[in-house]
């Protein structure tokens, strides 16, 4: 386009030499151009074609979804009849370097004998979120995380006996903000984290009773006392969108008040602090195969125990537990 418009205020032989420049020109800048062009378009292609890859991990590729969801329920082993159900579920969002879910948890036991029974109910409702440093894809990165929720613990004492006493309900509402920190790991098949650490719980306090010897049928206090926590996940991908297994542990131990009425000449009610050791174990087998939009089906087999000691008495309990759910990973 230049060199037609220049060649229209040049004379006809100055305009043969600009034709005759132009033709040279271009057999020397045409293969430049045609060598350079495709390599630059080449890259381009490439360029965005990478960004629509898997995350790169040590040998493979591994699929990174922020969406968090695990849901779960099940049932006491047919060995035991003293822990009736346990469930819980997670639901939240996963970025590079922060994550925040929601989690809500259910567990009945049930500690008799041939004079007393004694049921318990937990519930519990937490919010989390968590700074992890590095890149999603680094095999090994420092974890801090900060929860804060609410639990309710309630036990009812039925006598069977007359000489067992009264009936009375115990009803515990707690409010825990706990600190942890540790690792979070990811390899070509193996990923996870372990955590620890601890904070502070207000707890509110009711107590009701219908014996007539007790001087508090019904009483109310607030306590605050120190909280210490634990967990750890593991999950191996046995075979890629085939099968995994995934094993997951917690721990706690906490104080929660409870009432000793002791009868003699005298009826005395004694406010105690009951240390609680709460521990829960649970090794899943995921069906990767039969995934639907992300959600991977699982059946599981765990343990739940849950010890209490104070100055009048001691008790534990150790229930195996079986139940399946559903379960969408943060790494495929």
């Amino acid at each position: 386009m230049v060199v037609w418009t220049l060649s229209r205020f040049l004379t006809p032989p100055s305009r043969a030499w600009l034709r005759l420049a132009q033709a040279h020109a271009w057999k020397i800048i045409g293969p430049v151009v045609s060598w350079v062009l495709p390599m630059c378009v080449g890259a381009s292609a490439a360029s965005v074609t990478s960004t629509a890859q898997p995350q790169e991990k040590t040998s493979e590729k591994r699929w990174y979804d922020p969406i968090v969801v695990d849901l779960g329920g099940g049932v006491p082993a047919a060995s035991s009849q003293q822990l009736r159900f346990i469930g819980a579920g997670t639901a939240g969002y996963v970025l590079p370097s922060f994550g925040a879910v929601v989690q809500g948890s259910l567990l009945y036991y049930e500690q008799s004998t041939s004079s007393v029974s004694s049921d318990t109910t937990r519930a519990s409702a937490v919010a989390e979120a968590w700074y992890s440093t590095g890149a999603p894809t680094d095999s090994l990165r420092l974890q801090v995380r900060a929860t804060g929720g609410a639990a309710v613990y309630d036990s009812t004492y039925t006598p069977k006996t007359p000489s067992a006493g009264w009936f009375h309900d115990e009803d515990s509402g707690v409010f825990r903000g706990n600190a942890l920190v540790g690792l979070e790991f990811l390899g070509p098949s193996l990923d996870g984290y372990v955590l620890g650490g601890g904070g502070a719980q207000v707890e509110s306090y009711d107590y009701l009773a219908t014996d007539p010897h007790d001087p508090n049928v019904f009483s109310s206090t607030t306590d605050t006392s120190a909280v210490f926590t634990g967990r750890a996940q593991v999950r191996w991908t046995i075979v890629r969108d085939t099968l995994s297994t995934r094993l997951r542990t917690a721990g706690s131990y906490f104080t929660l008040s409870r009432e000793n009425l002791s009868v003699s000449n005298q009826a005395t009610q004694t406010l105690q602090h009951v240390k609680h050791l709460e521990l829960e174990g649970r090794l899943s087998v995921e069906v990767d195969t039969l995934a639907w939009a992300g959600f991977v089906p699982f059946v599981y087999g765990g343990l739940a125990h849950v010890a209490s000691s104070s100055d009048a008495e001691s008790t534990s309990v150790t229930v195996p537990s079986v139940g399946a759910g559903v379960f969408k990973p943060v790494w495929y």
